[in-house]
């Protein structure tokens, strides 16, 4: 069980979160919505969980593009309703929909559809990370290569 439970609803405040935690040697893990499966959400004490799931909102939708802009809380379940009337799908399609995208990404998870359309890595395009020093830092781009 961890000592203490942070839910953050701003990328700011992860970004203070982390910097803290770093700057006073305070271990912290994060947390998608905790199904537990691959065994990344395992705390012990002296630990802080930064539990993600009320950074659960769709930021961007492009179609041209081909992609969606989620935060990391972002049930799996609520990405896929989303998409239910529009031509696309989340492809690798873990079996457990109320699952987070964050913990998706964190597992590299990939259902039953895997085998033909690979895992979540392949299917990121961008990524922004708070890293130890409580910087925003942006990985890859949202642009479609010709």
């Amino acid at each position: 069980m961890p000592d203490l439970v942070i839910q953050p609803v701003t990328k700011e405040e992860v970004q203070k979160v982390v910097k803290y935690a770093s700057d006073h040697n305070i271990p912290i893990v994060p947390r998608g919505n905790s199904t537990g499966l691959m065994g990344a959400n395992l705390t012990v004490e002296g630990v802080t969980s930064l539990d993600m799931i009320k950074m659960n909102k769709l930021l961007e939708y492009d179609p041209t593009s081909l992609t969606m802009t989620v935060q990391a809380g972002m049930r799996l379940i609520d990405i896929e309703k989303f998409l239910a009337d529009k031509p696309f799908s989340y492809m690798p399609a873990p079996a457990m929909h109320w699952a987070s995208i964050g913990g998706n990404v964190d597992t590299d998870a990939g259902g039953l559809k895997a085998v033909k359309y690979s895992v979540t890595r392949e299917h990121i395009r961008q990524l922004k990370v708070v890293l130890t020093d409580g910087k925003l830092y942006k990985f890859g781009a949202k642009a479609v290569k010709s």
